[in-house]
Formats: structure tokens, sequence, C-alpha cells
């Protein structure tokens, strides 16, 4: 598994990805333990409102576009 820009040893336990549809194999993907998962509630938390869906994307940039519409003037070349 892939968290927060590493690669986590999962184990070798996995699960097969199925398509509802029409039943064929897609993947297989890891089955992680507890500590996999703390570690990625951990870095997920650590982004806040940044891994929010895309409204509360929008909303994160439009914060700070705000912040630096205000600052303007000082960081203007």
């Amino acid at each position: 598994m892939y968290i927060n820009g590493d690669w986590a040893d999962a184990g070798k336990a996995g699960f097969d990805v199925i398509n509802p549809a029409d039943g064929s194999f897609l993947d297989q993907v890891p089955d992680g333990d507890r500590e996999v998962a703390r570690r990625a509630i951990a870095a997920a938390s650590a982004f806040g409102g940044m891994n929010d869906s895309g409204l509360g994307r929008e909303d994160s940039r439009e914060g700070i576009m705000e912040y630096l519409e205000t600052k303007l003037e000082d960081i203007a070349i």
C-alpha cells in the first residue's frame, strides 16, 4: 500500500477485486492490518481540509486566495 509517500508493507495477504458487471478479475489489493490502517489514517489527517472532497478542496483554495489578496501589496514585486 502507498501511504504518505512511502510503500507500506501490508504483508502477503490480499483480496481479489471483481468487476460486478461481468464477474471478471480486476486486480488483487493488499489487506493491511491495524498498524497499516493507523498509519494511513494519521497521514490522511495530517492533510486537514486538503484531503476533503472536491468542494472541500475548493473551499481551502478559496481561503488561500482570499488571504493572499489581503497581502497583495506585501508580496507584489
